[in-house]
């Protein structure tokens, strides 16, 4: 007999919107980071 599939509960579903949420803004922070970089040759 097929095991019956268990949904995630609201808990879980808030918990990874929220790791994406914070994932998204620190990727755009450090792409931020990267093109504001200056490189001095001296």
């Amino acid at each position: 007999m097929p095991q019956t599939a268990s949904a995630p509960d609201l808990e879980q579903i808030e918990q990874r919107l929220l790791e994406e949420k914070v994932n998204k803004r620190a990727q755009r922070y450090l792409r931020d980071l990267r093109r504001d970089a200056v490189i001095e040759y001296s």
